[in-house]
């Protein structure tokens, strides 16, 4: 798996390529948590290269959507269908906005 971060205009997209599970989420969420704390708050996380998602990757979104609460928000985009159901569920889709392309995840940000 590979996590690229980069700032653009009013929010920060963080890229991950490859399968997000237990053996690959500790990278996700290193990165995450110090994008969070260099103060970056307005997250899009943008899945549309991830096969598959396991419950190890659902809880680093969890801990990054809690992490940023009161301060900013962070939004998924580019779900593959597998990636949506179990984002569904696990009944993420309740309390994280998804967006169907990165340009739809932007605009929650103007």
């Amino acid at each position: 798996m590979t996590v690229n971060i980069e700032k653009q205009d009013h929010a920060t997209v963080i890229y991950v390529i490859g399968r997000l599970d237990s053996v690959t989420c500790s990278d996700l969420e290193d990165k995450t948590m110090r994008t969070i704390a260099e103060g970056e708050t307005n997250l899009i996380m943008e899945l549309s290269d991830v096969p598959f998602i396991s419950s190890a990757g659902l809880r680093v979104i969890l801990l990054a959507t809690k992490k940023v609460q009161g301060g900013g928000k962070l939004v998924l985009s580019g779900l593959k269908p597998q990636v949506h159901e179990i984002i569904e569920m696990a009944g993420f889709h309740n309390i994280i906005k998804i967006y169907n392309s990165l340009d739809d995840a932007k605009q929650a940000f103007v």
